[in-house]
C-alpha cells in the first residue's frame, strides 16, 4: 500500500511539473519572437531547458534549432504589431494571446516565498488546463495494470487475447494522439504518453509474466518502443511526452510484478529505457526527463539491493551499477553541450554530484565485505573524474569549462577519500563534508540559494555525525588513521566553504555573507585545532606533549597568515588576535603548573609561537590595518607577555643556580625588564620604530610601574645578601641595580612627558623619583647596619634598636639639609618646604620615639647631631622668597 501511495504522489508531482513546463515554453516562444535580450533570458535558464509544446495551435518553436512543427496560419489581426512592446521577464509570461488561459496576476512588490509558490502551483494545477484528461490517463494506466494482473490470476481469456486487446488500446491512444497533434497540442501529447505507457506495460507483461515471446524478441520490442517514444518526443519538441513515456516504462515492471523474477531481466529492461533517455539527451537538454530517469533507476535499484541482494549476485549487480553510472555521467555531459546558445556551460548539479554520491553509496553496499574495497572504488572514481577533467579541458572548450571544474573537485574528493577508506573504512561523515563543500561551490557558481543552504547544512550534519568518532582514536598510527583524516576533511571543508562565501560576488542568501562566513570559519578552525589536539593527546609521548601542542598552534597560525596573504582572505585578518589568546591561555599552565615556563622543551614551542605572532603582525603592517586600536593592543599585550615569560624563566634559572636564599633572584627580576625598556625608549628596530607611541605608552608605562613597585618593595624587604660576596654600600649588586632602575625611571618619565598633548609634567615624576631615592637610601643605611654591626634583619628588631633609630634621625636631618641648601640656591620654595617638613618629622621623632633611648650613647649622639644640623640649616638655607620662584627653573635642568 505504501508503494502505491508513493507512486501516486510521484505521478501527481510529475503532472505539476508538466504544467509548469507548458507555461514556460509559451513564455520562451513569445520572448524569442519578440527578440529577447540576454537579461530577459538569463533568469529562466533552468526553465528553458524544459520547454514544452503549447496548448494553443500556434507554431511550436524548437529552441535547439530543430525544424518547427507546422501550425495553422495566423490572421493579420493576430500578428505581432509593427512596434513591439517592451519585453517582459520570463517570470511573468504574457499569455494573453491564448483566450482559454486566464490573465496572469499583477506583479507584487514583495518577493513570493516558497509557500506562496507551492500554493500557487497547486491552485493552478487544479484550476487551469485539461484536468480531466490528465486524471483520465492516470486512471486508465492503473486500470490496465490491474486488469492484466487480474486476468493473469483468473484465466478468463486466453493470454494471447488479453495481451492483444491491451496492446490495441495503447496503439489506439497513440494513433489518436498523433492525429490530434496539430489541433489539440497538449491533449494529443497526453494521449500519446498514455498509449506509450500502456504499450510498455504490455510488452513487459508478455515478456516476463506470460513468456509469450522469447527474451530476445521481447527486448527488441521494448527497444523499438523506446526509440519510437523518443522520436515522437524529439520531433514534437515535447518533453511532456517523453516524461510520460519514460515514467510509464519505469513503472511497468513495478505494477506488473508478482514478487518473482530475475534481476537481470529487470535491470536489462531499465538499461534499454536509460538508453532511450540517453538518445533523447543527444538532441534535447530536458533536465526533468534526466532527473526522472536517474531517480527511478537508482531508487528502484536501491530498493532491490536492500530487499533482494545477496553476495552471490555481485557480478550482475556490479555490471549494471557501472552501466547506469556511465549512462548518467554521459547524460550530464550531453546536457552541458546541448543547451541553447545562451545557456552554454550550464551544469546540471544534481546529476553531476548526485550520480557519484548515490553510486558510491550503492558501491559501498556491494564491496563493504572486501578489504580495501571502498578504497579501491574511491581511487578508481578519482582517476575516472580526473580523466574526465582532462578530456573536458582538452576537447570540450568553453561549454565544458564549468563542468571540468566540477569534475576536478570530484576527482580530488574521491582521491582523498581513498586514504581513510584504506585505513579504517569510515567514510560517511567525511564524504558528506567534502560533498557539501563541492555542492556549495557549484551552487554559488550558479547562484542557487537552496543548494548553498543545503551544502552548509550538510557540512554541519557531517560534523555532528563525526564528532563521537573524533573522540575515539583506535589506530596504531598517528595522523595516518581514518579518524584524524576524516576530521581534517571536515575542517578543510568548513574553511573552504567560508572562503567561497567570502569571495562570492552574487550570493542570494537569506543572511548577509558575514553571518555565514565567520561561523563557517570558526567551525573549520574548531575542527582543525580540536582534531589536532586530540591526536596529540592520544599518540604523543607525555614528556613532549606540551611542546608539541605549542608547535602545532604556532605552525597552524603561520599557515593561516600565509593563506590570508596569498588568497587575500580578509576574514583571517584576526588570526593574530586568536593566536595571542591561545598564547595567553598557554601562559597560565606555563607560569603556575610547570616548574618554569620553558619546562618540558617549551622553549622551542614559545620560540615558534612568538615568531608566528610577530610574523603575523609584520604582515599586518604591510596591509591596511584593520582596527588600529586592536593592533595597538596586540603589540602591547604580546610584548608584555614576552617580557613576563622570559623574566620568570630568568628568575627561575638564577634561583636554580645561586639558590633561593640569596638576593640574586631579586636582582634578576629586573635584569630583563630594564634593557627591554631601554629598547622601547630608543627604538631603532621593528616593531618599535613603526609603533613608537604604542610601545612607549602601552608597553613602557606598565614596565615603568613594575620598576617603581619593585624598588619600593625591595627597599623594604631585601637585606642585600649575596652569599660569600661582602656587602659594600652602593657598590653591591642590589644597590647598583636600584640605581640603574632609578635612572631608567627618570629617562622613562622624560619620554612620557615629551609627547604632545600630555597631561603629566616632569615635576610629578621628580616627586615620585625623590621619594623612591629617599626610600632606597634609607634601605642602604639599614642594610649597612645589618651587615656591619650584626643588626638582625627584622622589622621589630630594627624599630627597637637605638642605633638604628639614631642613624635614621641623623640621615633624615642630613637629607633635609642637603635638599634645603639646593632649594635655596635654585629658588625652589616648594622643595624647601618639603625638606623643612622632613626636619619637622625628625624633631617629632626625637621627642616621641628616640626619647626612650636618651640614656644611651646612640640616643644622646642623635640629639646633639640633629640639633647642630638644624643650626646649620637655619644659617645656610633660609626660606627662598616667593619672588624668586621660577617655573622654568625646574629640577629637570639639573
Amino acid at each position: 500500500m505504501v508503494l502505491w501511495v508513493l507512486m501516486i504522489a510521484g505521478l501527481v508531482y510529475l503532472l505539476v511539473r508538466i504544467r509548469r513546463l507548458e507555461k514556460t515554453v509559451r513564455a520562451l516562444e513569445q520572448r524569442l519572437e519578440a527578440g529577447p535580450s540576454a537579461e530577459a533570458i538569463a533568469p529562466a535558464a533552468d526553465d528553458q531547458a524544459w520547454s514544452q509544446t503549447p496548448q494553443s495551435p500556434a507554431t511550436v518553436a524548437d529552441t535547439d534549432g530543430q525544424t518547427p512543427v507546422a501550425a495553422p496560419a495566423v490572421s493579420a489581426s493576430e500578428s505581432r504589431p509593427a512596434s513591439p512592446e517592451p519585453a517582459t521577464t520570463l517570470n511573468e509570461p504574457d499569455v494573453a494571446q491564448n483566450p482559454w488561459q486566464p490573465n496572469p496576476p499583477q506583479p507584487s512588490t514583495r518577493a513570493p516565498t516558497f509557500l506562496d509558490k507551492a500554493f500557487d502551483r497547486v491552485k493552478r494545477y487544479f484550476t487551469e488546463g485539461n484536468l480531466i484528461v490528465r486524471v483520465g490517463v492516470i486512471v486508465l494506466f492503473f486500470g490496465v495494470a490491474f486488469l492484466l494482473r487480474y486476468a493473469n490470476a483468473q484465466g478468463v481469456l486466453p493470454v494471447e487475447l488479453k495481451v492483444f486487446f491491451v496492446a490495441a488500446l495503447g496503439l489506439v491512444l497513440l494513433g489518436l494522439g498523433w492525429w490530434l497533434r496539430r489541433s489539440r497540442g497538449v491533449y494529443a501529447l497526453v494521449l500519446q504518453g498514455g498509449g506509450v505507457g500502456i504499450l510498455y506495460i504490455t510488452a513487459f507483461t508478455a515478456l516476463r509474466l506470460f513468456q509469450l515471446v522469447p527474451a530476445s524478441v521481447g527486448f527488441a520490442l521494448l527497444l523499438v518502443m523506446v526509440v519510437v517514444s523518443a522520436a515522437l518526443a524529439v520531433l514534437q519538441n515535447a518533453p511532456a511526452l517523453a516524461i510520460m513515456a519514460v515514467t510509464g516504462g519505469f513503472l511497468a515492471p513495478v505494477l506488473a510484478s508478482t514478487g518473482e523474477g530475475s534481476h537481470i531481466a529487470l535491470f536489462s529492461y531499465y538499461a534499454v529505457l536509460n538508453a532511450g533517455i540517453l538518445g533523447m539527451a543527444w538532441f534535447k537538454a530536458w533536465r526533468v526527463l534526466n532527473l526522472i530517469g536517474f531517480l527511478f533507476t537508482f531508487v528502484i535499484g536501491t530498493l532491490w539491493g536492500t530487499l533482494r541482494y545477496s553476495p552471490e549476485l555481485l557480478p550482475g549487480a556490479q555490471a549494471f551499477l557501472i552501466l547506469f553510472f556511465l549512462f548518467y555521467v554521459l547524460i550530464a555531459l550531453l546536457f552541458a553541450s546541448r543547451q541553447p546558445p545562451r545557456l552554454k556551460g550550464y551544469v546540471d548539479g544534481t546529476l553531476v554530484f548526485g550520480v557519484p554520491v548515490v553510486g558510491f553509496a550503492l558501491q559501498a553496499g556491494l564491496v563493504h565485505t572486501f578489504e580495501y574495497g571502498l578504497a579501491m572504488s574511491a581511487l578508481l572514481l578519482g582517476v575516472f573524474y580526473a580523466t574526465l577533467t582532462l578530456a573536458c579541458r582538452r576537447f570540450g572548450g568553453a561549454a565544458y569549462r564549468l563542468l571540468s571544474e566540477a569534475y576536478l573537485a570530484l576527482a580530488l574528493v574521491f582521491a582523498s577519500l581513498s586514504i581513510p577508506f584504506a585505513l579504517d573504512g569510515e567514510w560517511v561523515a567525511t564524504a558528506w563534508a567534502l560533498e557539501g563543500a563541492a555542492v556549495l561551490w557549484i551552487s554559488l557558481r550558479q547562484n542557487r540559494t537552496l543548494g548553498a543552504l543545503f551544502a552548509i547544512a550538510l557540512q554541519l550534519g557531517a560534523g555532528a555525525l563525526f564528532f563521537p568518532e573524533a573522540l575515539n582514536r583506535h589506530s596504531d598510527w598517528m595522523v595516518l588513521n581514518a579518524v584524524f583524516i576524516g576530521g581534517l576533511f571536515v575542517a578543510v571543508a568548513g574553511l573552504f566553504s567560508s572562503y567561497l562565501l567570502l569571495r562570492s560576488q552574487t550570493p542570494k542568501l537569506p543572511l548577509p555573507t558575514p553571518f555565514l562566513t565567520i561561523p563557517l570559519l570558526v567551525w573549520g578552525l574548531l575542527w582543525w585545532f580540536g582534531n589536532g589536539l586530540v591526536e596529540i593527546l592520544y599518540f604523543v609521548n607525555p614528556d613532549v606533549q606540551w611542546v608539541t601542542v605549542l608547535c602545532f598552534v604556532a605552525l597552524s597560525a603561520a599557515a593561516l597568515g600565509w593563506l590570508e596573504w596569498k588568497l587575500d582572505w580578509s576574514a583571517l585578518r584576526f588570526t593574530p588576535l586568536g593566536l595571542l589568546t591561545a598564547m595567553a591561555l598557554a601562559a597560565a599552565p606555563a607560569l603556575f603548573i610547570l616548574n618554569h615556563p620553558m619546562d618540558e622543551y617549551g622553549a622551542l614551542g614559545w620560540l615558534l609561537l612568538f615568531s608566528a605572532f610577530y610574523g603575523l603582525l609584520w604582515l599586518r603592517d604591510r596591509r591596511e590595518p584593520a582596527w588600529p586600536r586592536l593592533l595597538t593592543g596586540l603589540h602591547s599585550m604580546g610584548a608584555l607577555l614576552l617580557v613576563l615569560l622570559l623574566g620568570v624563566e630568568l628568575v627561575w634559572w638564577v634561583a636554580h643556580v645561586a639558590g633561593p636564599e640569596s638576593d640574586w633572584p631579586i636582582v634578576a627580576q629586573v635584569l630583563l625588564v630594564v634593557p627591554f625598556y631601554w629598547l622601547v625608549l630608543r627604538g631603532g628596530i621593528w616593531p618599535v620604530t613603526l609603533h613608537q607611541t604604542t610601545y612607549t605608552d602601552w608597553v613602557g608605562t606598565p614596565l615603568l610601574l613594575f620598576l617603581v613597585n619593585w624598588t619600593a618593595f625591595i627597599s623594604t624587604t631585601s637585606s642585600g645578601s649575596f652569599g660569600a660576596l661582602p656587602y659594600v654600600p652602593l657598590l653591591n649588586p642590589l644597590d647598583l641595580t636600584q640605581l640603574l632602575v632609578l635612572f631608567t625611571g627618570y629617562a622613562g618619565w622624560r619620554a612620557l612627558c615629551g609627547g604632545a598633548n600630555r597631561t603629566i609634567t616632569l615635576h610629578q615624576g621628580w616627586v615620585v623619583l625623590s621619594a623612591l631615592a629617599f626610600l632606597w637610601l634609607n634601605a642602604v643605611l639599614i642594610r649597612t647596619l645589618h651587615h656591619w654591626t650584626g643588626l638582625a634583619w627584622d622589622m621589630d628588631t630594627i624599630l627597637a634598636s637605638s642605633l638604628a633609630q639614631a642613624a635614621v634621625s641623623v640621615f633624615w636631618t642630613l637629607s633635609g639639609l642637603a635638599v634645603m641648601v639646593l632649594a635655596t640656591r635654585r629658588g625652589w620654595r616648594p622643595v624647601w618646604m618639603a625638606a623643612a617638613a622632613l626636619l619637622g618629622i625628625v624633631v617629632a621623632k626625637l621627642f616621641l620615639v628616640d626619647m626612650g633611648d636618651a640614656n644611651t650613647l646612640e640616643g644622646i649622639i642623635a640629639f646633639i647631631v640633629v640639633g647642630l644640623l638644624l643650626l646649620v640649616v637655619g644659617y645656610v638655607s633660609p626660606l627662598p622668597p616667593k619672588a624668586r620662584i621660577d617655573v622654568g627653573n625646574t629640577p629637570d635642568q639639573v
